[in-house]
């Protein structure tokens, strides 16, 4: 598992919108049925990755990668203004899969600060994100928000490039 999240925090950062041979990315449901919905479900998905977010299809679950250094403002908690146009293109591809979906977001950190204090700061990284899609149209009843610290590290801390890899938001969106 660790092995393939590691993928796809690489994929992130590096801008690299094919994800690991384990997952498929979203495409059209059939080569020979092409519908609007679809189109623009794609479209969405391309928007994102192209913001450096990686977006994954998991059989009935979308998983969405963001780096926080990109996302957030360094050493804030406060949401660069130049990323609220990347969180509107996830929101509505959230939205996309309909009112019926439940969504995870969740956040982690690297090895910086104490354990309780990377609780902290995952914790708010999980919810400024899962603030900014309730105030973008989706239902926080159908949110549940997490904090991880440094559990479920993809990488190592001992480089730079690794601690950034393990500061991320992941939003998981099931759907029926």
């Amino acid at each position: 598992m660790r092995h393939i999240q590691f993928v796809l925090i690489a994929a992130a950062t590096l801008s690299i919108t094919a994800c690991s041979k384990h997952y498929q990315p979203i495409n059209n449901q059939s080569a020979h049925v092409t519908t609007r919905s679809t189109i623009t479900t794609n479209s969405l998905v391309q928007q994102v990755r192209n913001q450096g977010a990686v977006v994954v299809q998991q059989g009935a679950r979308l998983q969405i990668v963001l780096s926080t250094d990109k996302l957030f403002q360094p050493l804030s908690l406060k949401i660069k203004p130049n990323q609220v146009y990347t969180l509107r293109l996830v929101s509505n591809l959230i939205q996309k899969y309909g009112p019926n979906a439940t969504i995870q977001v969740r956040g982690y950190t690297s090895n910086v600060q104490t354990p309780s204090g990377r609780k902290i700061t995952s914790t708010q990284y999980a919810k400024n994100v899962a603030s900014f899609l309730w105030n973008d149209g989706i239902s926080k009843h159908s949110m549940k928000i997490n904090g991880y610290g440094m559990t479920g590290q993809v990488a190592s801390n001992r480089t730079p490039q690794g601690s950034a890899y393990n500061r991320r938001v992941e939003i998981l969106v099931n759907y029926p």
